[in-house]
């Protein structure tokens, strides 16, 4: 462990019974370390279900001064406590890490595309900002936890007693970084902010492995209405290749803002297996190679799809592929051109499914976006380059188009994407089915 690192124990002698806490804690931080940035290459299914709360009392807060003060006036009580259940969806992807970056794929699917920095909040339209200098993503955490165990920000440690879980004792330690020593950055409307942190770190006395840590930051970028900032991170171990390495399987990471809403996302990782050598590290596969070379048909073309299955609310789920057919075209009176010929299958998938909740938890409403990829006829693949311009015969629920703003948290990561070929469906009860033979009219636009 660096020499830097200042650990300082002030404690009863009955919390010494088993053993120095500060040789645990030098085993446990060795120990970590010599897992932790050495694993070989692999993926992992994440699963991460994103929760949006409001507070009670909306309008009352204005600040992160005003939020710390909140707290600190109900000791022991929690944010959750002061806010209702707003929003919450749960998206999944298949994760390739290699040390360096994060590529991403839809489960099963086998095609990465990234690296991306990190998983968007639920209804979070400055989410694509809020972009921690990794602490959001596996490699970035990792990145973080090392700094943390060998010092590098000149952590100063604390013993803070003993605990029982689960049949098992565990050893906590505190930890700080002041502002002076801090290298952690957010990345903030464009702007870098660096901040201080604390946490707690805990350690099974008896074997000294690291099961646990919390990172706080108290103040974000107060600016930016971004208040405190924790992300508690579950660790065990994982077979691969061979040998055993010290991997997180859960983290949780709670966003409150200045007006006192809070985000919470919980990432929960399983299936690790092998790094596939055909995935090209560090580097972007190409989109466009399943697609024909035919030129996308002229802007201003109207048609109509429907349904060509039923979409089962009970069981659908976030990147759930979907299908459609082309009913009716209309000829482009210019150039002759129809948009995509009637029975051209349309495929897309399903990248919302968001549940809006009323007064109680028990109570809610889904809102479902899909966006349509593709137009398959019998000569070729295009891009389906159209824009939503009509509901022909409603479903259930309201229908709308979607703007701009709504795009930032309308995908479940932080990639570029256009407007072109997402209809929402909002105010459906829970275990709806949309029937198939639903339609809806579109308007081609340029690509």
């Amino acid at each position: 462990m660096s020499a830097r690192l200042l650990v300082l124990f002030s404690v009863a002698v009955g919390l010494w019974a088993q053993r120095d806490p500060k040789d645990l804690l030098i085993q446990m931080s060795r120990r970590a370390l010599d897992s932790i940035g050495h694993e070989p290459r692999y993926v992992v299914a994440e699963r991460i279900e994103r929760k949006y709360f409001e507070p009670h009392d909306a309008g009352r807060l204005h600040s992160c001064d005003d939020v710390a003060a909140e707290l600190k006036s109900a000791p022991g009580k929690s944010g959750l406590e002061r806010s209702r259940l707003a929003t919450a969806d749960t998206v999944r992807a298949d994760v390739a890490i290699d040390g360096v970056t994060e590529l991403y794929s839809w489960v099963g699917e086998n095609h990465y595309t990234g690296p991306v920095d990190a998983m968007q909040f639920v209804d979070d339209r400055d989410s694509n900002q809020f972009l921690v200098a990794g602490a959001v993503t596996i490699v970035g955490l990792s990145s973080l936890v090392q700094k943390i165990l060998r010092g590098e920000d000149d952590s100063l440690f604390s013993y803070n007693g003993d605990q029982v879980q689960e049949g098992r004792t565990l050893s906590e330690f505190g930890f700080s970084v002041l502002p002076a020593s801090s290298h952690l950055t957010f990345r903030v409307a464009g702007g870098g902010v660096t901040t201080p942190y604390d946490g707690t770190i805990l350690a099974d006395a008896t074997t000294g492995e690291m099961v646990r840590i919390v990172i706080r930051i108290a103040e974000v970028a107060p600016a930016a209405g971004l208040c405190e900032l924790t992300q508690t991170a579950e660790y065990g171990k994982v077979h691969l290749e061979g040998e055993d390495f010290l991997l997180p399987k859960q983290v949780l990471t709670q966003l409150t803002k200045s007006d006192g809403a809070l985000f919470e996302n919980r990432a929960t990782y399983s299936s690790w297996r092998g790094f596939p050598s055909w995935i090209p590290a560090a580097e972007r596969p190409s989109p466009t190679s399943a697609f024909s070379a035919e030129r996308p048909p002229p802007p201003g073309i109207r048609f109509s799809i429907m349904l060509d299955q039923p979409i089962d609310t009970a069981t659908a789920a976030f990147g759930d592929r979907v299908r459609a057919i082309v009913t009716s075209d209309t000829v482009d009176n210019k150039s002759g051109k129809v948009a995509f010929p009637a029975g051209a299958v349309v495929e897309g998938r399903i990248i919302k499914l968001l549940r809006v909740y009323g007064r109680t938890e028990s109570s809610y409403s889904l809102t479902i976006l899909v966006r349509w990829e593709t137009a398959t006829d019998e000569k070729s693949t295009r891009r389906f380059t159209a824009r939503l311009e009509e509901l022909l015969r409603a479903g259930v629920g309201a229908f709308s188009g979607i703007d701009g703003a709504a795009l930032k948290e309308a995908d479940g990561f932080s990639l570029r994407m256009t407007d072109h070929g997402l209809s929402e469906v909002r105010g459906v009860k829970p275990g709806h089915i949309l029937r198939k033979g639903m339609r809806t009219r579109w308007k081609t636009v340029a690509p």
